[in-house]
């Protein structure tokens, strides 16, 4: 169900919050309390301070090298200071870099090595510990050995763990080969994985869609990922899902102009829904595994109590904020 055309942010109360849940039928928890969210959380032998997580955004701002350029320095400087508890740094390419994006190989990895250092120092001034994932991006045609030697660069540069990303039916083929052989090197590393539970595209491109309608989410494939994941190591799942649009072609993309005016598909609410079937889904069938939640922009100041009711129910354990903790960088707090 969509916006009645364009219009902004217009909830002001936890009550109208509730109203506007319940009018669209989505089944989405409000907590009237939020301090679970001030808890500390075992996740793969490593301790998180609390359960707000910094999701990986790209800033495009790196060096031309792929070195971190001084915003992205100035960035995570500032989600270090903030108190976050866990902070997953955005995608970074193996090898040469692509424009504006970080790339971590041999000859970048003093840089990366200084970036751990000063988001520990900058954290440690206000007695802060936060964990340090890095993202790699399993661009097409990365080999799996490839991706296992720069996430054994990540380790030796100073990061917690490594993200695995499971995106397309080829990540989930090769991505647990790659976290068992990690597991093997590095028996203390963190091990997580973005996990696309539901894209919406139509076959062969989709993940975790049904196959005679792109509309509706299936998740054999995702939970299967998700179980070979497990079985190789990965502790720590971020639950991804995206909002259907059978028209959308990743060859239009930024092609037509979109304006401020123009509604979305669906309402933003839906899109957030959409996750916590996901996730429920992942609980039952691997209760071992940490849950780490997406999708809280447009709720601004309401997102808290949600994740809150939704790590309550035991759906989630981590609070995720991607582009919202860039404008919060001190939500934390």
């Amino acid at each position: 169900m969509g916006l009645d055309g364009y219009e902004p942010f217009y909830l002001h109360s936890p009550a109208e919050l509730r109203d506007e849940i319940s009018r669209l039928g989505l089944d989405l928890p409000v907590a009237d309390d939020d301090r679970i969210l001030e808890t500390p959380l075992a996740v793969g032998g490593c301790g998180l301070d609390n359960r707000f997580c910094a999701l990986p955004v790209a800033g495009f701002d790196a060096n031309p090298d792929g070195t971190p350029g001084p915003l992205t320095l100035r960035r995570y400087t500032r989600l270090a200071a903030g108190g976050y508890g866990l902070l997953w740094i955005e995608g970074t390419d193996i090898g040469a870099p692509t424009p504006g994006r970080l790339a971590l190989n041999e000859r970048t990895f003093d840089a990366f090595r200084d970036l751990v250092a000063t988001l520990r120092a900058e954290a440690h001034r206000d007695d802060g510990h936060p964990r340090l994932i890095l993202h790699l991006r399993a661009a097409p045609g990365v080999e799996a050995d490839a991706l296992t030697a720069a996430a054994g660069l990540a380790h030796r540069a100073g990061f917690d763990g490594v993200d695995l990303p499971v995106f397309t039916r080829a990540h989930a083929a090769f991505m647990p080969s790659v976290a068992a052989a990690l597991r093997a090197a590095a028996p203390d590393m963190l091990l997580a994985s973005s996990l696309m539970c539901y894209d919406a595209r139509r076959a062969p491109d989709g993940f975790g869609v049904d196959a005679r309608d792109v509309r509706r989410m299936d998740l054999t494939e995702p939970l299967a990922a998700a179980h070979a994941l497990v079985a190789a190591g990965v502790t720590l799942l971020c639950v991804r899902a995206n909002s259907p649009n059978v028209l959308f072609s990743f060859s239009l993309c930024g092609l037509r102009p979109r304006t401020e005016s123009q509604a979305p598909h669906e309402h933003p609410l839906t899109v957030l829904a959409r996750k916590v079937p996901a996730a429920r889904a992942l609980r039952a069938a691997l209760p071992g595994v940490r849950i780490a939640g997406s999708g809280f922009a447009w709720l601004r100041g309401f997102a808290p109590p949600v994740a809150a009711a939704l790590i309550h129910d035991g759906t989630l354990d981590v609070f995720g904020l991607g582009r919202a903790a860039r404008a919060e960088r001190a939500a934390p707090a």
